[in-house]
C-alpha cells in the first residue's frame, strides 16, 4: 500500500470484504468509480493497523473514503455523504424506512458466521493467541507517537476476538441472522425491494450481506426455504453496478 499522507480523492479497501463490497457498489451506483480510484488495503498483512491507515479511521476498519484528503469511514456515513456531495441517483440514504433497514443489515456481524467458533468444543487457541499478539505488535509500533489511537484499534481487534471465539456469539449472530433472512422473504412476497417501492440503499446492504454470505460459506442453502429472497437476490445482482463492483 502506498504511502496515505497526500492522497486526495481515493476508496481505500480490501477486495471482496462485506463493507468493502457494499461501499464499492454504492461509489457504482452513483457513477463515481473515476473520482474515487480504489486503493487496495491488504488487512491479512496488517496495512490497516499501520499509523498511516489508523489516522484515516481508528478502529482499523475498511473501507474509508478520501474526498478532497478528508477521511470519512463507515458504510452508511459514506452513503449520506456521497448522497449530499452529489445529489446523484435515488438510494434514498437519509429517509427514515431505508436507515431503519439497513440498520437491521449492519446490526449483526456475520462474519462471525464464516470465521467464528462454530462448536462448543472447536479449539481458538491460536486465534486468541493471535489476536494478542497482533495487539502487543501494534502497541509496539505506534503506542509511544500515539496512545489514543492505539488504544482505539486494540479495543477493537479485542472485541473482534472475543466475538470470534464464543460459540454463544456465534449462534447468537446466526440465529438472528436467519430470522433477518425469514423475515426479508417473507416481505419481499409482496415488495419488489425491500424499503421502498424502488430500488435503494437497503437493497445494496441487504444483497451483498447475503452475496458475501454464500460466497464465505461455499453453499446457496440460504435459499432452501426462501425463494422470493432468491428471485429478489439474482435479479439485483443483474445491476451493472453489481456487476463492476462486486468482489
Amino acid at each position: 500500500m502506498s504511502s496515505l499522507a497526500n492522497l486526495k480523492n481515493a476508496l481505500l479497501l480490501t477486495p471482496g470484504s462485506l463493507y468493502s463490497n457494499i461501499v464499492a457498489v454504492i461509489v457504482a451506483e452513483l457513477g463515481l468509480e473515476e473520482t474515487y480510484p480504489q486503493i487496495p488495503v491488504n488487512i491479512f498483512s496488517g496495512e490497516n493497523n499501520t499509523l498511516d491507515f489508523l489516522k484515516l479511521n481508528h478502529t482499523g476498519r475498511v473501507p474509508v473514503l478520501i474526498h478532497q484528503g478528508q477521511s470519512i469511514p463507515e458504510s452508511l456515513d459514506i452513503a449520506q455523504f456521497l448522497q449530499t456531495t452529489y445529489g446523484l441517483g435515488t438510494l434514498e440514504a437519509f429517509d427514515r424506512e431505508v436507515v431503519a433497514e439497513v440498520g437491521r443489515w449492519r446490526a449483526h456481524r456475520i462474519s462471525a458466521i464464516w470465521y467464528g467458533k462454530k462448536t462448543p468444543d472447536q479449539d481458538t487457541a491460536t486465534f486468541e493467541a493471535k489476536t494478542k499478539q497482533t495487539i502487543q505488535d501494534l502497541n509496539t509500533a505506534i503506542g509511544k507517537s500515539d496512545p489514543e489511537i492505539a488504544a482505539i484499534r486494540s479495543e477493537a481487534i479485542q472485541t473482534r476476538g472475543e466475538i470470534f471465539t464464543s460459540y454463544d456469539a456465534f449462534v447468537n449472530i446466526r440465529d438472528k441472522f436467519n430470522l433477518l433472512l425469514d423475515e426479508t422473504n417473507s416481505a419481499l412476497k409482496n415488495h419488489d425491494y425491500i424499503a421502498s417501492d424502488t430500488f435503494t440503499l437497503a437493497d445494496i446492504f441487504a444483497t451483498v450481506s447475503v452475496y458475501n454470505h454464500i460466497k464465505n460459506t461455499s453453499s446457496e442453502s440460504v435459499f432452501t426455504t426462501r425463494p422470493y429472497l432468491e428471485a429478489y437476490y439474482k435479479r439485483v445482482l443483474e445491476r451493472p453496478a453489481f456487476k463492476k463492483a462486486i468482489v
